[in-house]
């Protein structure tokens, strides 16, 4: 990788200890300094690491510099985890690699920087896929999906990417690293100092934990701290998933892939209020439905515009439009729950 010459102090000293490479100069740190969030945070430098080696270093670093780390992907987020005004990690350069893909077994493992897109055109004519896709899936790494426990409108069906964590190697506070898999065959009374103290805290407060969170489908609000302990050991897939790499940064990532159902079939639904569209999809989940997805009058204008040919299939005065998928083993399995929906 090739160097930047020009890096301000104390940063000169991280960029000689790590493969990857380090800027300091304000057009990069300003090119990294938002996402798809409304906010704005100038880092005091970005990283782009090549290896678990580099992210550890970098991690170390911050701690001594008394600065936070801030990893990033495809900066699609909403919610600003990837802007801050420490080091930015950005994965997206090096650490972007499929490293294993195994069809027969249904699994693959990938580094951070991997997008979504590109599994979905590696997966292409294979009968397996990976169910959660976001709206920025075509851009969306699995680092960052990871970090939002991602989902998309097939999440009614197939849930979040913490469903499907198979393992990973994350880099903690202090710059060690560990494998969830490798954590979770350990003893908690011979895990690290700060895992033992988590899975404690958690058996001391399982029950209070366990009752306080809602009875729904989906959740991705705060930690998720559901099942921390599992058979007397910790296991960290799911606290993981969802905690905006505040808990650790995942170097790499193994997921579980799923056979893809021989059919599906689409029913489109237009209302003229919102209040019926809600109220169909609340029928619409009796049936199993595997993808509910709403399209309201603000998108549908921008795709009239985009596209005029549309306005010829869209009758006026709409409000919004209902997606409702199911899919299954056959077109006649997939095709009797959209006519009950149409009836």
């Amino acid at each position: 990788m090739k160097k930047n010459r020009s890096i301000t102090p104390p940063f000169d000293t991280l960029a000689a200890a790590i493969q990857g490479d380090v800027h300091t100069g304000v057009l990069r740190r300003y090119q990294l300094a938002t996402d798809a969030s409304i906010f704005k945070k100038i880092p005091a430098a970005v990283v782009y690491p090549c290896c678990t080696e580099d992210v550890q270093t970098a991690v170390r670093f911050a701690v001594r510099q008394g600065l936070c780390v801030h990893p990033r992907g495809a900066g699609s987020g909403l919610c600003g985890s990837a802007v801050g005004d420490g080091i930015v990690l950005d994965f997206s350069n090096y650490m972007n690699r499929l490293l294993t893909l195994d069809m027969a077994q249904g699994w693959f493992e990938c580094e951070p920087g991997y997008r979504f897109g590109e599994l979905e055109a590696a997966l292409k004519g294979s009968g397996r896929f990976f169910p959660p896709d976001p709206s920025s899936g075509e851009y969306a790494t699995f680092g960052g999906m990871c970090a939002t426990n991602a989902s998309g409108a097939h999440s009614v069906k197939y849930g979040n990417v913490a469903d499907y964590l198979r393992d990973a190697q994350v880099v903690f506070a202090d710059g060690s690293a560990a494998t969830l898999s490798d954590i979770h065959s350990t003893d908690i009374q011979r895990l690290p100092r700060h895992l033992a103290q988590l899975a404690h805290l958690y058996e001391q407060n399982a029950r209070t934990i366990e009752a306080a969170y809602p009875d729904i489908a989906c959740n991705v609000a705060g930690y998720n701290l559901r099942g921390l302990i599992a058979d007397g050991r910790l296991r960290l897939h799911r606290l993981l998933c969802g905690a905006e790499g505040t808990l650790g940064i995942a170097t790499r990532l193994r997921f579980n892939l799923l056979a893809r159902p021989a059919a599906d079939s689409l029913v489109v639904a237009y209302f003229d209020d919102i209040v019926q569209a809600a109220r169909a999809a609340q029928l619409a989940m009796t049936l199993g439905p595997s993808g509910i997805e709403i399209m309201d009058k603000s998108l549908l204008r921008i795709a009239c515009d985009t596209n005029p040919g549309l306005r010829k299939s869209i009758p006026e005065g709409i409000d919004n439009v209902l997606l409702i998928e199911f899919d299954g083993p056959s077109s006649a399995a997939c095709a009797a729950p959209a006519e009950r929906l149409r009836a």
